[in-house]
Formats: C-alpha cells, structure tokens, sequence
C-alpha cells in the first residue's frame, strides 16, 4: 500500500526548488548569477547573500486553503516553513498565509472577481 501525506487545514506542502527558476542575472563580467548571489557595492565581489524568500511547487493543499492548487509555483517566506520528514523528499510545510506570490498560468481567471 502506497502511503499518502495530506495537509490538514490551510496548510500546503511544498517541494523546494534548488535554484530559483524565474531569476536570471548577470554580473558585469557575464557570469550567470543564481538569485542567492550579487555583485557586492562594497567589495566588488561576487557575494552569497542568506534568502528570506524561497521558490517553490505546491505538491498538497489542505481543504481551507483558497487561493493555491496543486501545481502552483510560488515565492514563501523561508523564516515560516517547517521541513516534512516524509520519506526523505525535502518537502516543506506551511500555511497559506506564508505564501507571497503564486505563478501559474491563467491567474487572471482564477481569481477574478466579480
């Protein structure tokens, strides 16, 4: 039997992405720079600067939450998710409201208003 995890409430479950995939930058040399780096004003060098902000999918959404589905990818906030020991896939949990910003398509549909 295949076991399951489901998050209770508002809470999601998310799968970390090991780089961000909606940042591409460049120093002034062309090197590629991953969002976890910057061209410091101060030293000139190239710098890893600690995130507050992780990207995400949403692997599982609890029966409260309103504004994710599963698929979704998103920006949350680092200092709010709690590691998942479920059969060491490195998921994250959360709840909805450490969520920052969603990217997926069609969100103009999804959350119109009427």
């Amino acid at each position: 039997m295949k076991k399951e995890i489901m998050p209770l409430y508002n809470n999601v479950i998310l799968r970390p992405y090991s780089e961000n995939p909606y940042v591409e930058m460049q120093s002034k040399d062309g090197l590629l720079l991953t969002d976890d780096q910057f061209d410091s004003q101060d030293s000139g060098e190239t710098e890893k600067r600690d995130l507050l902000i992780g990207c995400a999918q949403v692997i599982e959404i609890g029966p409260e939450c309103k504004y994710l589905q599963v698929g979704d990818d998103v920006f949350y906030n680092t200092v709010t998710v709690r590691p998942v020991p479920f059969q060491r896939q490195g998921f994250l949990l959360c709840a909805e409201q450490g969520i920052l910003a969603v990217m997926n398509d069609d969100l103009d549909g999804r959350f119109k208003k009427d």
